[in-house]
């Protein structure tokens, strides 16, 4: 279904969840801890996924030494 959408599968697993299993993504996320990501990653890709409605949009960064910015279209 997610190839169909053009979506990501993950995303559109963790839709399904919190739609039909209020509380279970939470709980599968807390068990599986995301390694790799830090707090702060977490949050930049949360807001990604919040700002495209889990469309995957595009973003584009551009990195300039301690600052990064992320330019959503």
């Amino acid at each position: 279904m997610a190839a169909a959408l053009g979506v990501d599968p993950a995303h559109l697993l963790r839709l399904v969840l919190a739609s039909y299993y209020p509380g279970l993504n939470e709980l599968i996320e807390e068990l599986i801890n995301k390694p790799g990501l830090s707090p702060s990653e977490r949050r930049l890709i949360d807001a990604l996924r919040r700002h495209t409605d889990g469309t995957g949009g595009e973003a584009i960064v551009a990195d300039a030494r301690d600052l990064i910015a992320v330019v959503m279209v």
